[in-house]
């Protein structure tokens, strides 16, 4: 028995040497490809079979981009397979080129997608997102891929100028998200973009009540007075503010301010009556 399994592993061996020689002088020689992929297997030669796959997928011709994926696939079953041969390196790798060849591979996009995240590379993750944009149709799933896009430009590359446009993107996309609002206004205010801070104050307006609402106010007639010399405009802003609070220190000197350098004195004594409404000691009155 001994004998006959030397003899036929002596024979398996001549047979794949001659199918190595034949590939060495015709390596996209199809027959010859499949035979020795499939001794391979047969014997569980993992490393040789890998092997064999790399470089049969190395000559294959564009035209057969289809059976290319395929032997790719079979690539990261050897790769991911605790008793074959396990390398997360070269699995990723066979992954990445299966995306080359198949942008439109789900299945590619989503193992690169989690293995990108789990190594915190954000930029090749971006990368395979941006793929997925191109794959999906629902806009659901759009939507949730720009997010991602934008949160990772936002919160860990900390890109501002990558963040802006897709921030941008996503506010057409959904425009009642005031968590989009917010992080283009920190981005504005990190440029120094006043008229932007500004606009975007007023749109997260409709979000705001309360205290919150009047932080906002107060920030927008103060942009408004002072960076934007529009005072006519400030003076909405700081009416508005008392509206909500109306003993509010700060909008009552402006008004009163801004009442005097416009010499309108008849809302400038309309404002000291208000003052005076408002006063609840005898010191605030007088």
């Amino acid at each position: 028995m001994a004998h006959l399994a030397a003899h036929d592993l002596q024979s398996q061996e001549k047979t794949i040497e001659a199918w190595k020689r034949l590939l060495e002088d015709a390596p996209q020689d199809s027959e010859a490809n499949e035979k020795l992929r499939a001794t391979y297997r047969a014997s569980e030669r993992w490393g040789a079979l890998a092997d064999h796959l790399e470089s049969w997928v190395q000559v294959m011709p564009n035209s057969a981009s289809e059976r290319r994926v395929e032997l790719l696939f079979e690539l990261t079953d050897i790769y991911q397979n605790a008793s074959h041969l396990p390398s997360e390196e070269k699995l990723l790798e066979a992954y990445r080129r299966i995306a080359e060849d198949a942008p439109k591979n789900e299945a590619a996009l989503d193992h690169l997608a989690h293995s990108y995240e789990d190594q915190s590379r954000w930029r090749e993750l971006v990368g395979v997102l941006e793929q997925k944009l191109q794959v999906s149709s629902d806009p659901l799933d759009l939507l949730e891929i720009h997010h991602r896009i934008a949160s990772l430009y936002f919160e860990r590359i900390r890109s501002d100028e990558e963040a802006l446009p897709v921030l941008q993107q996503l506010l057409a996309m959904d425009p009642d998200n005031p968590d989009v609002l917010r992080h283009l206004r920190e981005i504005h205010l990190r440029r120094f973009d006043q008229v932007r801070v500004y606009e975007t104050y007023q749109e997260e307006l409709r979000f705001l009540k309360g205290r919150d609402r009047l932080d906002i106010l107060v920030e927008l007639a103060t942009i408004a007075g002072r960076d934007l010399g529009n005072h006519e405009e400030a003076l909405d802003w700081w009416r508005q503010v008392l509206e909500l609070d109306a003993s509010h220190g700060e909008a009552l000197r402006a008004l009163q301010e801004q009442h005097t350098r416009m010499r309108d004195w008849p809302s400038y004594v309309d404002l000291l009556e208000k003052r005076l409404e408002a006063a609840t000691t005898r010191k605030a009155k007088v």
